[in-house]
């Protein structure tokens, strides 16, 4: 298969950081670290909450005396690997980690770089693995490393323990010898627990059940010597390995794992690539941590439990007191206030810091799209006074933030499928969840209710109900196949079909300003959606062999889609130059969301869009919209050739693909009838789909569901579309027969031919190139039509190149209800795949 360039996590991440390094709020650097309490932020004196160091060990004054000590006792470090000589420090802080948390221990240079270590020797390739869906990223990325080498992968929703044990049930005593379920001890997005009393059952219940749990945030402030909040629940479990981090309450830095089998740490030791590749802690860190492993030890950390316990409760009150949103009431450290938009969420952090206050922002992929929030840390540095301030001044911008975007906490309840937060706008008046509008909020915010106010909006679930369909032609045929007759084959032909996913139901929008001018027109199609449509192919691949074996809904959703996939172009006009343009498309997302809770559909995309239009970029993920790359759309603009023979000499083609021309395609035409077809071919359409079929089998670019049968039956009665068939001639054919081995279908639309269809015999593949043909016929078809300009579709760029093809960019913004498919998708990786022509 030609390459395809497909989204990945780190395009999608980076559009959202740089969205927050724009806002002012992401990648801050302080100018002054004044104490444990309080930082330089942007030239500005803050109460720092953004800080998990919970106990305020890194500040403690036997720590940093220990640090100094031991820098001067060895220098910075002993610059070697410990496979070879080890400080002696670390033989005394490994005495002291066994002795807090009663089991064999390793120290490693850091979490991340201990799981990187641990994984890929404790997991066996014939091993499965279940990722609980919030777990941390440094360990899915270990766990991705080990999959080279065969470990199976999949991805279990957050604390569902009845989904676990089916699949415990399900593939225990079949080829994998052990089943590890990897879990944070609490999750450092919400702050929430496991039930470690139900996953020990479970471990006692299944021989072949085994954890892998990374206590990292609830280390130190609380359990017996701080021995975290696994331990203070359970008893360290034979078949449960636990890792610890020394940088949040530890106060210090490095990754602890800890077992109750020596074997395991030795193993660890001995093989793991960081363990033995890597630079070991610093001499000061060494005696920092020692000094804090004495400390644990001692009765000062249970006076600095007890005191951040009761800050934590303080704080708890107070969230109760002030009828704040709370994902899930916890006595943990870790706060988190939902916001819902990611820009809300920036906004009340940019205000914060105004106010003096400085936390985090929880957003995607951390948490899903729509379910940002303020995040904040208690720690025994902060005083109660600070804890007023801030949770007064989260409860006075919240409000405000939210109805600047006219986002209700009806919505804010969807968002977080919780409908207690519906609830909580009685308690807000500034957010009126009935009308979407504010009292006094802000200037730009009653600019953009006034503007909104005084839009004209038309729907209708039929094209043929417009009220102005000539408009609507000539808007909509620039932007793609949107012609009103076209639009009316679609609903005929997408309704009352044997398969499911061949039923779709159309809405269509349009938005006037107040003179009656347009500013805005799309259709869109409520209908069935691969969540893998976009994803690699080898995914896909994987996928559909789960469907066709176990489960034909396997990662399917409703979905609203921009257009439709039997349509190309771009299905969206927005003159963006209107001043109302934001309103109106603000408006329609708005109408979509109510259409999606209605109708309860999981997702709504923006499909087909031009990259690089930062209007909409912003505009998108201010709604809470992520960025997703598409295979780039391949288009012909120069073409002034009239026939084959120019076409071989054609001066814009360079040397090579002239001779790859008279190579690959000159030598067969004369073997070829090339027609078109129309109602007259009826009796070729089981050809004609046999062929679309062979093609679809096995390209998984855009992995759509397959075309009905009887699309290809009407679409040769309509003079709206254009089906073309290639003949291989009787004497060189291989039946002896004069038979079909190609065919393609497109449509003109202002004077640009829109391929939208192709199929071809595999037996011809090699033999009569018969890719290359069918290509080139659908390019020289649409120049013979008079068309300026020839669009190919997607993918497949190296062999549209070939024809002068210019690859343009295309992305889709896409909202997601829920981000559970799309975290299983990212974690099944992404292979190569075979060449399919």
């Amino acid at each position: 298969m030609a390459k395809v360039k497909h989204s990945n996590i780190v395009d999608i991440i980076d559009n959202v950081v740089i969205h927050g390094i724009d806002s002012n709020v992401l990648q801050l650097n302080t100018n002054k670290v004044i104490s444990g309490r309080k930082l330089i932020i942007r030239n500005k004196e803050v109460i720092h909450f953004g800080n998990c160091n919970y106990l305020g060990l890194e500040r403690h004054p036997k720590v940093k005396q220990a640090s100094i000590e031991a820098i001067q006792q060895e220098g910075i470090r002993l610059t070697m690997s410990r496979a070879y000589v080890s400080s002696g420090y670390y033989v005394e802080l490994e005495e002291l980690l066994s002795k807090m948390y009663g089991g064999h221990v390793v120290v490693a240079p850091s979490s991340t770089m201990l799981h990187l270590s641990a994984i890929p020797v404790l997991f066996g390739s014939d091993d499965l693995v279940l990722l609980d869906h919030q777990v941390h990223a440094s360990m899915t990325q270990a766990v991705q490393y080990k999959k080279a080498s065969g470990l199976t992968v999949k991805t279990v929703r957050h604390n569902r323990y009845d989904i676990l044990e089916d699949m415990i049930k399900k593939y225990r005593g079949k080829q994998y010898e052990k089943i590890w379920y990897v879990l944070d001890g609490i999750y450092s997005m919400y702050g929430d627990a496991p039930d470690m009393k139900k996953l020990v059952e479970l471990m006692d219940k299944y021989p072949s059940f085994y954890l892998y749990v990374d206590d990292a945030h609830g280390c130190s402030w609380k359990g017996k010597h701080g021995r975290g909040h696994v331990l203070s629940e359970v008893d360290l479990h034979p078949k449960m390995m636990m890792t610890v981090s020394l940088g949040k309450g530890f106060g210090v830095i490095g990754g602890v794992l800890v077992t109750k089998d020596p074997e395991y740490c030795r193993r660890v030791r001995n093989c793991g690539n960081t363990m033995i590749f890597s630079a070991p802690l610093s001499s000061g860190l060494l005696g920092a941590a020692i000094a804090s492993a004495k400390i644990h030890l001692t009765d000062e950390l249970v006076e600095l439990q007890e005191d951040l316990m009761d800050k934590i409760r303080y704080t708890n009150k107070l969230i109760r007191k002030y009828n704040l949103p709370q994902v899930k009431e916890e006595e943990s450290p870790i706060f988190y206030i939902p916001t819902g938009l990611l820009k809300i969420a920036y906004n009340m952090l940019d205000a914060l810091i105004n106010d003096g206050y400085l936390t985090n922002v929880g957003g995607f992929p951390a948490v899903s799209v729509r379910c940002a929030g303020i995040r904040f840390l208690i720690t025994c540095h902060i005083q109660k006074e600070d804890i007023d301030g801030l949770i007064e001044r989260i409860a006075y911008h919240l409000p405000r933030e939210m109805a600047k975007e006219n986002f209700t906490f009806k919505e804010l309840a969807r968002s977080f499928k919780k409908p207690e937060f519906e609830d909580l706008a009685q308690y807000f008046p500034l957010v009126n969840a009935s009308t979407q509008t504010t009292s006094t909020p802000s200037s730009d915010a009653n600019q953009a209710n006034e503007s909104s106010s005084t839009l004209k909006i038309e729907y209708t679930d039929s094209i043929s109900k417009l009220k102005n369909m000539k408009e609507w032609n000539y808007v909509m045929t620039k932007h793609g196949v949107y012609h009103s007759d076209s639009l009316a084959f679609m609903e005929k032909v997408f309704t009352n079909n044997e398969n499911d996913y061949n039923n779709w139901s159309f809405l269509y929008y349009t938005i006037r300003d107040e003179a009656d001018n347009l500013i805005l027109s799309a259709f869109f199609t409520e209908a069935l959606w691969k969540e893998d449509v976009l994803a690699p192919s080898s995914v896909s691949m994987e996928l559909e062999q789960i469907r066709t074996k176990e489960n034909p809904n396997y990662l399917i959703s409703k979905s609203i889609a921009l257009g439709c996939q039997s349509l190309e172009g771009e299905p969206l006009h927005v003159d963006t130059s209107h001043p109302q343009a934001k309103a109106a498309l603000s408006k329609l997302v708005d109408l979509l969301l109510e259409e999606e809770q209605k109708r309860g559909t999981e997702l709504i995309v923006f499909r087909d869009m031009s990259a690089g239009d930062k209007f909409l970029e912003q505009f998108f993920l201010d709604k809470g919209f992520v960025v997703n790359k598409m295979p780039n759309k391949n288009k012909i603009y120069d073409i002034t050739w009239n026939t084959d023979e120019e076409f071989l000499t054609y001066e814009a083609h360079t040397y090579k693909r002239r001779k790859n021309h008279k190579k690959y395609l000159r030598p067969f035409w004369h073997m070829f009838e090339v027609n078109p077809m129309d109602a007259s071919d009826i009796e070729n359409v089981d050809r004609i789909y046999e062929l679309y079929s062979a093609v679809k089998k096995v390209n998984f670019a855009i992995n759509t569901f397959p075309l009905p049968k009887q699309f290809f039956a009407d679409m040769l009665k309509q003079n709206y579309f254009d089906m073309v068939k290639i003949e291989l001639k009787a004497e060189f054919s291989k039946s002896g027969e004069q038979e079909i081995v190609g065919f393609f279908c497109g449509a003109i639309s202002s004077k640009e031919y829109y391929g939208m269809f192709l199929g071809f015999d595999y037996d011809y593949l090699h033999s009569h190139h018969i890719y290359r043909q069918t290509v080139y016929q659908l390019v020289k078809r649409g120049r013979s039509l008079g068309c300026s300009t020839v669009n190919l579709g997607f993918s497949a760029d190296v062999e549209k190149r070939k024809y002068n093809a210019v690859q343009e960019p295309k992305i889709a913004y896409i909202n997601f209800q829920d981000m559970f498919n799309q975290a299983v998708i990212q974690n099944m990786g992404s292979e190569s795949v075979k060449k399919h022509y």
